[in-house]
């Protein structure tokens, strides 16, 4: 039996460092999918198929908020290996304009290695952009990747996870682009300078790879609620880069670096064949500049899970 004490601490010390002031996260996707999210969900008793529908809200630098609808499918082809198709859309609402698209889609795969009290997985995928990250506001000016709702870019995703005695969750992924169709043109020269304060140049932009480390615990509060805390390490691995108007290379000094997020994970079993999920995110370590786009101050994300 877990004491009650040490779980309201634990809850306690997360929230506060999620509602801090900070800027952070750099998600590009692969933090979310499968078993990188977390290996402590996979349970034989539940039927071959799932369906989550959800949502996220967060805050962005320069006062921009986002909401973040997406969808997903999954299929148990037995109780080693599943499968997972996911599509996600982003409304995006600032100073400079209100954008809505789709973002991406993202295909991946989990072969469950050991399969026992102890359990390893390997997941493997590859998020496909559904637009070209270059949106424009109504003067037909492309608008910064803040506001943009896809990188743009093919990636490959691969990911080792591995759960210990039923409590400890740790995980490592890559996600690395492959194909850029990212054809942003912003340069802060196209607005005025108080419009444009904040925001990086972006035109053809060239976005580095990222590595990940998630250590999780998981806590069993009653039977039907599970708590999660975590932290998230996303490391950019180099400088990303623009073209000037003069199509000269500029790399973005201090663009590479470590995020450290933390998050808080609380699913509750509403019955045998459905959940819901509640996550909220915020950093406490960040890159010097994040030209990408993906800053968030806190991140809340709410799940449907549902198997059939």
């Amino acid at each position: 039996m877990v004491n009650s004490k040490k779980i309201f601490s634990t809850l306690l010390f997360f929230v506060k460092i999620l509602f801090a002031h900070a800027q952070g996260c750099s998600d590009a996707g692969f933090c979310s999918i499968g078993d990188i999210k977390s290996i402590g969900m996979v349970e034989d008793s539940l039927p071959p198929n799932h369906l989550f529908i959800a949502g996220s809200f967060s805050l962005g630098q320069n006062d921009i908020s986002y909401l973040n609808p997406y969808i997903e499918y999954g299929h148990a082809f037995n109780n080693r290996f599943n499968a997972q198709l996911k599509f996600t859309s982003q409304f995006s609402s600032g100073r400079l304009n209100d954008n809505f698209n789709l973002s991406d889609a993202i295909i991946n795969a989990r072969y469950l290695i050991l399969k026992d009290s102890n359990k390893l997985s390997i997941t493997t995928g590859i998020k496909l952009p559904l637009n070209n990250a270059n949106a424009k506001n109504e003067n037909g000016l492309s608008l910064p990747l803040e506001y943009q709702s896809s990188l743009g870019t093919v990636d490959y995703i691969l990911g080792v996870s591995y759960f210990l005695k039923s409590h400890w969750e740790f995980s490592t992924a890559i996600q690395l682009p492959v194909f850029n169709f990212n054809d942003n043109s912003f340069s802060p020269a196209d607005y005025t300078p108080a419009d444009a304060d904040g925001f990086s140049p972006t035109n053809k932009f060239r976005r580095a790879p990222d590595i990940l480390l998630r250590v999780g615990y998981k806590i069993k509060i009653g039977s039907r609620l599970k708590a999660r805390p975590n932290l998230l390490s996303i490391y950019h691995l180099a400088n990303d880069s623009y073209e000037d108007a003069k199509g000269n290379k500029n790399i973005i000094s201090g663009s590479a670096g470590i995020t450290l997020n933390a998050g808080l994970i609380l699913t509750y079993k509403v019955n045998k064949i459905s959940a819901v999920e509640f996550t909220a995110a915020a950093p406490f370590v960040v890159r010097e500049k994040r030209p990408d786009g993906l800053t968030r101050s806190v991140v809340t994300n709410f799940e449907y899970k549902i198997y059939f």
